[in-house]
């Protein structure tokens, strides 16, 4: 196999394909009731797992999802495409903040929310997968850190999404999630009071449909991919796929391109990943 470099618009559909399918069991779109309220990554971290998403995508509902512990709300999860209802008591969800925004472009935005041990947790951990924050984050950063390979933004476009009251009790979404792919070089990564972003790019008029706005994709996940090609049969291979980001705002539509703005790499597995374990070693 050969390391090679080529343009998004000439990978192969079967390849990005087999990426969207090989990301899909991290991600979730994240409801109160009929209303979505953005998507998230599921993650572990020092033994506690949840959702690692947008701080904006909890908070900046009116009002915010009530998740103190005498809360009557429940959060709905979408984790399957077809129809499908899973609700967790919002009451048994723990926040662990790591970025409260000072404004909605500058950021920082970011937060995890845990599930604890329960039939919840038990029945999304069946069917779903969590990526590991703890394993060799180091490395991690270092394979997200270059130019080569591919950036693909996964979650769930609020214009794409299905969602119906069956009863007063019963919510069932059908959940299309969309990965959008881009060439991954940036001449915007930046890092601000401790956090770090990146500036991607959708550009419009091209052969791929996107969404008119990105809402919804808030709090969904960032993967950076390296391809592979056979020299001699020419197929083409993904390499592995890290996770790197959380895209949290969207600049308006300027020229047919759209910026979408992400916390980075070291905001995932350094400034995340060490608010998590201070959280379980009593910090305040």
């Amino acid at each position: 196999m050969t390391l090679v470099e080529s343009k998004i618009k000439d990978l192969p559909d079967y390849l990005l394909l087999a990426i969207v399918k090989s990301l899909m069991p991290y991600t979730v779109g994240v409801y109160r009731g009929e209303q979505q309220l953005g998507t998230a990554t599921l993650i572990q971290c020092d033994g506690r797992k949840g959702l690692l998403t947008a701080h904006h995508v909890i908070h900046r509902p009116n009002p915010p999802l009530d998740i103190t512990p005498t809360s009557t709300e429940k959060l709905l999860l979408a984790i399957m495409e077809q129809r499908h209802s899973f609700q967790i008591p919002a009451k048994y969800l723990q926040e662990i903040e790591i970025g409260i925004p000072v404004t909605d472009p500058v950021g920082p935005d970011l937060t995890f929310i845990e599930i604890p041990p329960g039939d919840e947790l038990g029945t999304l951990t069946s069917i779903k997968s969590f990526w590991n924050l703890d394993y060799k984050p180091e490395e991690r950063i270092a394979y997200a850190s270059d130019d080569s390979g591919v950036w693909v933004k996964i979650g769930l476009p609020n214009e794409w999404e299905k969602s119906e009251k069956m009863d007063d009790h019963t919510i069932e979404v059908a959940s299309k999630f969309i990965g959008f792919f881009g060439s991954a070089e940036s001449s915007r990564r930046y890092e601000e009071n401790g956090y770090d972003f990146v500036d991607t790019e959708a550009h419009y008029g091209g052969i791929d449909k996107l969404p008119s706005s990105f809402g919804g994709l808030s709090g969904g996940g960032l993967w950076k991919i390296k391809l592979l090609k056979n020299s001699v049969t020419g197929i083409w291979e993904h390499g592995e796929a890290v996770f790197c980001g959380v895209p949290f705002y969207e600049e308006a539509n300027s020229d047919g391109v759209r910026v979408i703005r992400c916390h980075y790499v070291k905001s995932v597995y350094v400034r995340g990943r060490n608010a998590i374990l201070e959280a379980g070693n009593g910090a305040a």
